[in-house]
């Protein structure tokens, strides 16, 4: 594997008002513009956010994720080859739902992961840790994890191990 684990990422959101750019390379970095690309906003919490450790265990799930969801070739590459960093990246994904900003770090709490909710400004509302059962630590670039925020619920696509069958669950995302 050439780069390094986890991944950077830089990606996008939006809705009928809004594009939001974020940028993990940058730290805690995200940008709005309006759907005209004109450029409204930037938040940088990176200076306030304490970055989040990459352990053992993460390095542990992360090649367990591998080996359960990738080529067994992959798996036998990254194994021998991955170099990990010190810190996971300070932005997991951004969301954008209702005027809000829906930001998932690499943070857990227990089974919980973290879901900071932003308004617009960049300010904080609430800090939520939530059960995320999509969340796929070997995410990798250009690849998403089957979840979305919409009306202020977290919809998830998740494989029941048990049934083998794919199902939707629903946690409300309560202020």
């Amino acid at each position: 594997m050439a780069g390094r684990v986890s991944p950077l990422r830089i990606d996008v959101a939006c809705d009928g008002e809004h594009i939001v750019i974020y940028d993990s390379q940058k730290g805690f970095f995200i940008k709005i513009f309006d759907t005209e690309g004109n450029a409204l906003l930037t938040i940088d919490k990176s200076p306030d956010v304490e970055p989040i450790p990459f352990t053992d265990a993460d390095r542990a799930g992360y090649l367990e994720s591998v080996r359960l969801n990738e080529d067994p070739r992959l798996f036998a590459q990254i194994s021998k080859n991955a170099r990990f960093k010190e810190h996971h990246p300070m932005i997991n994904h951004v969301q954008l739902d209702d005027g809000k900003l829906f930001v998932t770090t690499n943070r857990t709490l227990g089974d919980k992961h973290e879901m900071l909710i932003l308004d617009l400004d960049g300010r904080i509302l609430e800090t939520l840790f939530i059960p995320l059962s999509s969340h796929n630590p070997s995410r990798r670039i250009l690849r998403f994890d089957p979840y979305v925020v919409s009306n202020g619920t977290l919809y998830e696509i998740v494989r029941n191990a048990s049934s083998g069958i794919h199902e939707l669950l629903a946690t409300e995302l309560t202020q």
